[in-house]
């Protein structure tokens, strides 16, 4: 099967288009301060996007932890000392 091409300059990889990172392997669990370890990874076809979940475990407390992943150029509230 001949592979499509396409010339339109709007077309191209998703994960391109849409501003995606990919969530730590690991992050600080709150409660023990152990390692936690991500559980829950995005399908291929469906890269994470902000207010979906990804899910942690802790290796020394086993606390679960499923966090709103959100989108880091959602900058509205942050401080910016350049801004008056």
């Amino acid at each position: 099967m001949a592979k499509m091409e396409s010339n339109d300059p709007t077309r191209g990889n998703l994960r391109e288009s849409l501003h995606v990172t990919e969530p730590p392997e690991t992050i600080t669990c709150v409660d023990c301060l152990g390692t936690c370890h991500l559980i829950s990874f995005a399908r291929p076809d469906e890269p994470i996007q902000a207010g979906d979940i990804v899910t942690y475990r802790c290796a020394d407390c086993a606390d679960r932890w499923d966090l709103v992943w959100e989108d880091d150029d959602e900058t509205e509230n942050v401080y910016d000392p350049e801004k008056k």
